[in-house]
Order: C-alpha cells, then sequence, then structure tokens
C-alpha cells in the first residue's frame, strides 16, 4: 500500500511537468468559486468587526431611552443611574423645507440639544463646531438638499413656522446609521428653533430619544435593566448599545449569508466545468492509463496517480482563490467615507479562509471522484477506443459511497460556514432540488431533441446528433448554463414585478399624500385647504396618538416569545387609532366589531398576522403605555389588513372613549391630481405649516431607483454564476476540440467546404444555447411566480420581454464561444490531421 502510494505521488508529479493541458477551466472556476466566498467572508468578519468596535459611537451613547412622551431627564430617573452620567436630548420628525421661490421637499428633522453628540464628532462643510452652525436660527444639512431646492450655504429655507439660514453641510454623522428609504434629507437644528417652529407639540408623530454617557466602569447593560425594573410602566424603552449592537450587525450578517451562499452556488455550478476538465485531462492520458494497465499496474494505481494530480492542481487553485479572496476586500478602501457609517479594516481571517479552502476541496472531490474512478476501472482494451465509444457505466460502491460523504460534508460547510443557519439549511434543500430540476430538464430536452433528429433534413442531422452522442458534454453545459440564466431570469422577473407593483399598481391603489400632524382645532382648516385646490379629494382621516406594547396578557412583553417577523411592533412607539363605525373596506376574520357609541371597558381589534406571531386570539389581553399611562384593552377582533394597499391602515384599532380624551393629531389620505399637487403643498404649509405632507410618488421614486440599484446589485451576483457556467461551456468545446477535429477533416474529405463545418458548429451550440435558454426560462420563471406571489404576496404578471432578453444572451454567448473556440479546426488540412488521429 504505501510502496504503491509512492509510485503514485512520483508518476503522478513527472506527468505534471509535461504541462497541465485540459486544467485551465478546473483552475479557473475553482479559483472564482473560492475568492468569492473567501472575499465575502473576510469583508462580512471586518465590518462585523467594526460595527462592534464603533458600536457606542453608532449608537450615540451608552444607554438611549426612546418613547413618544417627551424628552426624559436626568432628574426624572434619581438614583437609577450613576452619579457622573451625561445626557443629551434628541427628537426626530418628518416634515418639509421650503425654498423661497415655493418649491419644498420632505426632509428628515433632527433637533438637538448643547450636547449633542455625546461621542464622536459631526464633520461639517466648511470645518467647524456643530455650535457654531446649529442653534440661533442657523441649521444644518445633507448636501442633496441644496440641489433640490436650489438653495447655496446662506440662503434662508422656511421650516415649519421659522425661516432658518443653511450654514453648513453635513459631511459626516457619528450616530447616523440610515435605512433604505429615508423620507428626504437629513436637517440638524436645535430644539429650541425646532420649538418655536411648531413642530415638537404635544400628540406630534415625533421620536424622543435621550442619550446617556455613563462613568467609566459601568456596565451599560447592567444600568439599563436597572432602569427597567425601576420604572416597569414608563412611557419609554432603555437599551444599551450591547443590545442595539446585534440588530446594527443583523443586516450585514444576512448579506454576508446571501453572498456567501452566491459563491457556494458558483462554486458548484463550476464544479460541472472541473469535471468536464477532468474529463479532458483523462482523455488525454488514456494511452498512459491503458500502458499502465496493460503492464500489470493495479486500478487504484491509476486512480491514485490522477488523484493526485487533481490534488496538486486543487493545491494551486485554491491558494490563487484564496490570494484573491484576500485582496478582493481591500476595494471597500475606494468606496467613499461617508458612504460606510464605519470604517472598515480587512485582515486575514482565517475562519473565511477555512470556510472557503473547504468549500472548494469538497466541491472538487464531490465532481472528480466519478470520472477518477471511472478511469480507473475499466479495462485495458476498451481504453484503446475510448474516444470513439466511452464507457456508460457507475463507477464502484467505494466511490459513490466517498461521494455521498462528500456531499455531506459540503453541505455542512454550506450551512456551518454561513452566519444565518436557517438559510443555509434551506440553501443545502433548494441547491439539491434545483440540481436534479436541471438536469431532469436537460436529459428531457435532450431526449426529445434526439427524437426530433431523424425528421430533421439531412445536413442538420449530424450537428444535432453530435449533442446525443456517447461522451457528449451537452448535458452538463445545459445545466449549468441553465442554472445560471435561471438565476437571471428570476432576478430579471422579479424586478420587473417589484417594478411594477411600485410604479404602476402602487400609485393605482395608494392615494397622493398623506398628511400627519393635524392638529385637532386644524382638522377643518384642512378641509378648506384640499376642497379649494382642483382636483383634490379628502379621502380618509383618522385620529393618531403614540402608544408602546408593554404587556401581552400579564406577561411583560420582554419575557414573551414573539415571533421575529412581528417583533419590529414592539422595539417603538407605534401609531394608535380608535373608531367608532368599522372602518371602510375592514376585513374581519375572527370575533365582531363594537357598537359605534361602545362605552365600555376598552377594546381592540389586531391585525391577524400580528396577533399570531404574539401567540393571542379573541378574549385575550394587551396593555399599551400611552402617554404614560397604562391601557389594557381585550381583544374583540382579528382583521386581514391588506398592507400592500397602501391605505390608512393600522396594526391597533381601539374601541372610542378612553383614548378620545388623550391628546392626539390626525392623519388623512388626499388624492390629488400630480399637476396640483405643488399648489397644495403650498397653500397647506401657508395654512397648517406644522403639518407634515408625505408624497407618494416622491416615495414611489425612490424605491423605484432602490430597486434599480438592488437589481444591479444582485443581477451582477446572478452574471457571477452565469461566467461560471460559461466556464464550463468552454472547457466542453475544449472536451469536444478532438471530436470536432475529427468530424472536419472526414466532412472535408468527403467535399464539405469550410461554411458547412462553419454551419454544423453553429447550428449544435445554438440548439445547445436554445435548451439552456428554455431551463433558464422556465425555471427561472417558477422560481420568480413562488417568491412573487407566495414570498412576497403580490401580484404575478409574466414579463415576456425579460425572459427574451436573457435569451438572446444565452443565445449569443453559447454560439459566439462555440465558434470562437472551433474556428482554428476549420482551417486544418486533412492529410496530416488524418495521419495523428
Amino acid at each position: 500500500m504505501w510502496a504503491e502510494s509512492r509510485l503514485a505521488w512520483r508518476l503522478a508529479l513527472r506527468d505534471l511537468r509535461g504541462g497541465m493541458q485540459g486544467l485551465g477551466i478546473f483552475l479557473a472556476c475553482l479559483v472564482l468559486g473560492v475568492a468569492a466566498i473567501a472575499a465575502v467572508g473576510t469583508l462580512n468578519t471586518g465590518v462585523r468587526d467594526a460595527l462592534a468596535r464603533d458600536a457606542r459611537v453608532l449608537f450615540g451613547g451608552d444607554i438611549e431611552i426612546e418613547g413618544g412622551g417627551g424628552p426624559v431627564g436626568l432628574d426624572q430617573l434619581g438614583d437609577a443611574v450613576p452619579d457622573g452620567t451625561l445626557a443629551s436630548y434628541a427628537a426626530r420628525t418628518a416634515t418639509l423645507a421650503y425654498a423661497p421661490d415655493g418649491r419644498s421637499i420632505p426632509i428628515v428633522l433632527q433637533a438637538v440639544d448643547d450636547a449633542y453628540p455625546l461621542l464622536g464628532r459631526v464633520r461639517l462643510d466648511p470645518d467647524g463646531e456643530l455650535a457654531q452652525a446649529v442653534g440661533h436660527g442657523r441649521i444644518a444639512v445633507e448636501a442633496a438638499l441644496l440641489p433640490r431646492l436650489g438653495l447655496a450655504l446662506g440662503d434662508r429655507v422656511r421650516i415649519g413656522t421659522t425661516e432658518l439660514t443653511l450654514a453648513a453641510v453635513i459631511e459626516r454623522q457619528p450616530d447616523r446609521v440610515g435605512g433604505l428609504i429615508s423620507l428626504g434629507p437629513r436637517v440638524l437644528v436645535s430644539v429650541e428653533d425646532a420649538t418655536n417652529a411648531g413642530l415638537l407639540q404635544a400628540g406630534s408623530l415625533v421620536d424622543h430619544e435621550t442619550t446617556f454617557l455613563l462613568p467609566p466602569g459601568d456596565d451599560p447593560a447592567a444600568v439599563a435593566a436597572a432602569l427597567g425594573q425601576a420604572f416597569p410602566d414608563a412611557p419609554w424603552k432603555a437599551e444599551s448599545y450591547s443590545q442595539s449592537q446585534p440588530r446594527i450587525a443583523r443586516f450585514t450578517g444576512q448579506l454576508g449569508t446571501y453572498l456567501t451562499l452566491a459563491g457556494l452556488a458558483t462554486l458548484l455550478v463550476g464544479g460541472v466545468g472541473i469535471a468536464l476538465a477532468t474529463r479532458t485531462h483523462l482523455a488525454g492520458k488514456t494511452r498512459t492509463i491503458a500502458v499502465l494497465k496493460s503492464l500489470g499496474a493495479p486500478s487504484s494505481l491509476a486512480f491514485r496517480i490522477f488523484l493526485v494530480q487533481v490534488l496538486a492542481v486543487t493545491g494551486v487553485g485554491m491558494a490563487l482563490g484564496l490570494l484573491l479572496g484576500q485582496a478582493l476586500p481591500l476595494l471597500i478602501r475606494l468606496v467613499p467615507e461617508n458612504v460606510l457609517p464605519v470604517q472598515v479594516d480587512v485582515t486575514v481571517v482565517p475562519s473565511a479562509l477555512l470556510t472557503a479552502a473547504a468549500a472548494g476541496l469538497l466541491t472538487v472531490l464531490l465532481f472528480t471522484l466519478w470520472p477518477l474512478a471511472r478511469a480507473g476501472q475499466v479495462p485495458p482494451a476498451r481504453l484503446f477506443r475510448d474516444q470513439a465509444s466511452p464507457l456508460r457505466r457507475l463507477p464502484g460502491r467505494r466511490p459513490m459511497i466517498a461521494m455521498t460523504v462528500v456531499g455531506v460534508l459540503l453541505a455542512l460547510v454550506a450551512v456551518l460556514g454561513v452566519p444565518d443557519r436557517r438559510l443555509g439549511m434551506i440553501f443545502v434543500a433548494v441547491a439539491f432540488v434545483a440540481a436534479v430540476s436541471l438536469a431532469g430538464c436537460a436529459h428531457l430536452l435532450l431526449d426529445l431533441l434526439g427524437r426530433l433528429t431523424a425528421l430533421a433534413p439531412a445536413r442538420y442531422r449530424l450537428p444535432l446528433a453530435n449533442l446525443r452522442r456517447p461522451g457528449s458534454a451537452a448535458p452538463g453545459v445545459a445545466t449549468a448554463l441553465g442554472a445560471g440564466l435561471t438565476v437571471l431570469t428570476c432576478l430579471a422577473l422579479l424586478q420587473s414585478n417589484l417594478g411594477r407593483e411600485v410604479a404602476v399598481r402602487l400609485p393605482e391603489r395608494a392615494p397622493s399624500l398623506f398628511v400627519i400632524d393635524i392638529q385637532p382645532g386644524q382638522a377643518e382648516t384642512f378641509r378648506q385647504v384640499v376642497d379649494g385646490t382642483p382636483g383634490a379629494s379628502l379621502l380618509e382621516t383618522a385620529p393618531v396618538l403614540r402608544g408602546r406594547v408593554t404587556r401581552i396578557g400579564d406577561t411583560p412583553v420582554d419575557q414573551v416569545a414573539i415571533d421575529p417577523s412581528v417583533a419590529w411592533t414592539v422595539r417603538r412607539d407605534r401609531g394608535l387609532t380608535y373608531s367608532g363605525p368599522v372602518p371602510p373596506a375592514t376585513e374581519i376574520t375572527a370575533g365582531s366589531w363594537w357598537e359605534e357609541d361602545y362605552a365600555g371597558p376598552p377594546l381592540v381589534s389586531v391585525d391577524e398576522a400580528i396577533a399570531r406571531g404574539y401567540g393571542v386570539g379573541i378574549g385575550d389581553t394587551l396593555t399599551f403605555n400611552v402617554l404614560g399611562r397604562d391601557i389594557t384593552a381585550e381583544i374583540g377582533s382579528l382583521r386581514h389588513v391588506a398592507w400592500e394597499d397602501a391605505k390608512l391602515n393600522f396594526v391597533f384599532i381601539f374601541s372610542p372613549g378612553l383614548l378620545s380624551s388623550a391628546p392626539y393629531t390626525n392623519v388623512a389620505a388626499v388624492e390629488v391630481p400630480a399637476g396640483a399637487e405643488p399648489a397644495l403643498l403650498q397653500d397647506l404649509s401657508t395654512a397648517i405649516p406644522n403639518a407634515t405632507p408625505i408624497s407618494v410618488r416622491d416615495l414611489v421614486a425612490q424605491a423605484s431607483e432602490l430597486l434599480g440599484q438592488i437589481g444591479f446589485a444582485v443581477g451582477s451576483i446572478g452574471a457571477v454564476t452565469l461566467v461560471s457556467g460559461l466556464l464550463v461551456l468552454v472547457g466542453a468545446v475544449a472536451a469536444a476540440r478532438r471530436r470536432h477535429l475529427y468530424d472536419a477533416v472526414v466532412l472535408k474529405v468527403l467535399g464539405a467546404r469550410r461554411a458547412d463545418l462553419l454551419r454544423n458548429v453553429m447550428i449544435e451550440y445554438l440548439c445547445l444555447g436554445v435548451i439552456a435558454a428554455v431551463i433558464g426560462g422556465v425555471l427561472g420563471s417558477a422560481g420568480a411566480w413562488l417568491i412573487t406571489t407566495i414570498v412576497m404576496n403580490i401580484d404575478w404578471h409574466f414579463s415576456s420581454t425579460a425572459v427574451v432578453r436573457v435569451a438572446l444572451l444565452a443565445l449569443v454567448l453559447v454560439v459566439g464561444v462555440g465558434v470562437f473556440g472551433t474556428r482554428r479546426i476549420f482551417g486544418q488540412s486533412a492529410g496530416p490531421t488524418l495521419r495523428t488521429i
């Protein structure tokens, strides 16, 4: 055994000295997949470490108290916080900024006190301290505000009832971790100026945040817990930066999971190319294997020789892939500093490199054990005629067991090598189903093509038959290319449906404007403004209060196992409303609505999905803290809330009575023609300057732009998968070179012209491209339909344009690669070639 292993090593390395003919595609597929996985793992770890390092700065301090009831000062907390604690108050709301010429844009207003920020520094242009740019009628704004209003620094802008001076541009804000869609540029203003502008009135939709910086040595998590115990019924919630940081990092973790799995998918698609490259390499070693076996070498020796060669090339490929994967994250330094909230340091991450290396090695073994076992098991006589009539048989029991073990290990790497284990398991299941579906579709279409070959004209039978001849790489190529095209088709259809939902369906269902922060005494004035605008109509209004769910039943909300999909409803204050009659288009799914003049104990109607996530039903109770007062309400009914309709929908609707006596504001939905919207906004800003209109058209434009950016980013990932499939095609062209050469010279002897040879190759690869395009179109459309209708729950619309574009791309690439790879064969002389075949 040991002697045979030493001999295998010597022969394998000696044979490799002659070059790695046929293994270039092997290296390319391996390097591409390993580099993708290593780069994503390294970058994700760098971002996660940076978030952990800068968590306090991103959070703005050690502890934050957030609620809708107003600021919380140190004097209100007493001994619950240690001596020496510093505090900073900020209020956040949405409103409009008006230029002198009447133009307006929505903004996110952040009113801050003199102590802000407790950590870090707001970087401004021109450079200076925040106190010099904010306060006494001066504001700092994000750069996007200036061109949209046609203003420059030093100009005046009206916010609420007050005109303020643009003093500086915000270049970087330490506690700014923005979302994907913002209502507008951020504006920093002093609390005093915001109050004078009428934007912080009681009942307004304002988030009040007080941040605390503890003395050195105090544990923020312990102090936050102590605050929760000392003030269990407070209208606010205390949270430490260590509790918030995992939520900040959750998005990057999920993104890292998706990208890692995309890299693994690329590696698996490339595995077909690895198998083809291995088979091509072994085909060139047919005589060597035959001679060895004729001299009495056992099958295991041939297997070990070429296994050593495969592992040697794998080592080179993994090393190149790991080096490239370590270098790619350095490109993040080219990203503008203000794009990322943290400074990411790219370092060597052993776990990421090990995951990439393990995935690469296991993929190679999974796709090469079959051809290696086959080469070692066939008899010598069969090897000499294998090129003309390749043997079709399964490898032995031991290789099959080994491949099964390798497949299981690769699945474990997919699950354990990503931050989200659940998504890893889903990927393994989807990859298995996809592989079976892709391979099944490929063989089904090729079998159908074989049945049609006999019906085709004589000149077309040879190229069609080549796709079904023994040893053809067509099934593998169709599977690999089909995988890439499936991803691209699915993404194209998803983007088409989402774009249609946002740009077409949403404006059809949603009103033109939502207007918030209408004070009760301004309701009639607001109605007059709407009625005075040609074409405008008031669709519906509702009173709104801010409240937080504090108990589910008798259990504090923090101690209830809430479904993660609905946890957003308990993290912050929510908008609450009340109604006597049943709101229009309300669909009651359980329980019943109260009478219009109901005056009994509080009842509440809850969205059925939220109730299911809470684990409650009819007759159970929920406790809300509304403006510092606990209100316990019995669940009287459950509703199906169609959030996709973009109406005035609420998670919680209370019975009238108790809430109607609390301070509240009104929210309204208005329909107005696009041409009349600027006039309505101008009249509204004059009559009710504290009210904030939110234009659905602006949100649609932002969402459409965002979808385009996401589509480009995700499409790029899909393109990498397609590149892997093209590498498989290149490998197949290389593997078929000897067969194409043989066909060409024989046909030349029989009188074929170069144009005839070119036509045969074009037909062959055109059919292969059509098969791959059909697989990608069918499976990609099915995947997009499932995601659209079941996961996203939106209307499905089939876009033939998107599918045709992907199909045409496939045809051009496949035919182009096929013709380019075989172009030199057509000029070979028949005589010399026949003597060497």
